[in-house]
């Protein structure tokens, strides 16, 4: 059963080592950074570096970099524009957070981290849609991997997103209108 694809198999469980990682860094960070949300100014999220912030998105470089490579590899399922072109957006969204646009390490954390939760569920989804065996194996057992990605989705993907990305915008619109408003200052963010 799983000897037809073992490559597959592989990466799917080694796949699951960062995803943790990513996991616990990012609800590690919500806690610590994130725990009283207004106790940082604008000038704090824009250029504020939390804890895991940058191991965050090297992690998330590393991984998406190591995924495409697999990716060629192994070949289908793993192997098409769509797999290709997402690890590569995730990885170079995750690079520019750290190196020429730093100003947005405050958000990347939920992003690049706690959103790596539902990965979890995702991937035992992913075991039993390319294993049929395993899915007429373990029926209710993937019926619960499904209704498990479907609420951690809900919870952690879409609901906290939309309040996340209205903030996330909210403080962009602020911090390029000051810019273009002091373009000759240095540092164009100012408390108010």
């Amino acid at each position: 059963m799983v000897m037809k694809k073992p490559g597959l198999m592989a990466y799917m469980v080694m796949i699951m080592v960062p995803v943790l990682a990513l996991s616990y860094y990012g609800v590690m960070t919500m806690w610590i950074h994130f725990a009283d949300q207004e106790q940082f100014s604008f000038h704090d999220r824009i250029h504020s570096v939390p804890f895991g912030a940058e191991r965050i998105c090297m992690l998330q470089i590393t991984m998406n970099g190591v995924a495409i490579v697999l990716g060629i590899i192994i070949g289908e399922p793993l192997y098409n524009k769509e797999y290709i072109i997402h690890h590569f957006m995730t990885a170079l969204s995750s690079w520019t957070n750290m190196a020429p646009f730093p100003y947005s390490l405050h958000y990347g954390t939920y992003y690049g981290g706690v959103i790596e939760l539902t990965n979890v569920p995702l991937t035992f989804m992913d075991v039993f849609r390319n294993f049929k065996e395993l899915r007429l194996w373990y029926p209710k057992m993937y019926a619960w991997t499904r209704a498990a990605f479907a609420l951690s989705f809900m919870l952690v993907r879409f609901l906290p997103a939309q309040l996340i990305t209205f903030r996330l915008v909210k403080d962009w619109v602020r911090y390029f209108y000051l810019a273009s408003y002091y373009p000759s200052a240095s540092s164009p963010i100012v408390d108010a």
